[in-house]
């Protein structure tokens, strides 16, 4: 849970990120983008374990190596991976949305594409299958599974 008072950098955050602040006579004005730098590098210094610099070296870590939350140890990565291992069209359009160039991701959703009994061959189902195993065969040459995925689609796309 948060503390009730805001750490007082956090209003500076919101101004850089955003570009803009009110000035004192309410007139919006720009804000120039070195004092997010700024705030990035002081905030990733700060080591301590207060709610507010866990949450502020969270927001400007590295997206490759973030975790779900500021308070988990759990990465990003993991949770996609657990997606894709799920394997159901909900979990791997998620899987999709956070790590788009995800080759077995793209495959898998491919696969699950054409799979469905209601999708005509000439359907936009078919089309976004098509671009996902093209766009994941070209991420990952060398996967077994992408091959195999974009076989699939290609034959599902022969037949009349």
């Amino acid at each position: 849970m948060p503390p009730s008072r805001a750490a007082d950098w956090l209003a500076e955050l919101a101004e850089a990120v955003a570009g803009k602040r009110l000035n004192e006579e309410s007139v919006l004005e720009t804000v120039d983008s070195e004092g997010l730098e700024t705030l990035r590098t002081e905030t990733l210094r700060n080591e301590s374990g207060d709610f507010y610099a866990r949450w502020g070296r969270w927001f400007f870590a590295n997206a490759v190596q973030r975790t779900v939350s500021a308070f988990s140890s759990y990465s990003v990565m993991q949770y996609v991976e657990g997606l894709i291992e799920e394997n159901s069209t909900p979990s791997l359009r998620e899987a999709l949305l956070l790590a788009p160039t995800n080759a077995v991701a793209g495959a898998r959703m491919a696969v699950r594409l054409i799979s469905s009994p209601s999708a005509p061959a000439s359907s936009a189902t078919y089309s976004e299958a098509d671009f996902l195993s093209r766009e994941a065969l070209r991420l990952a040459p060398n996967n077994n599974e992408v091959i195999r995925a974009r076989n699939e689609v290609l034959k599902r796309l022969e037949k009349p």
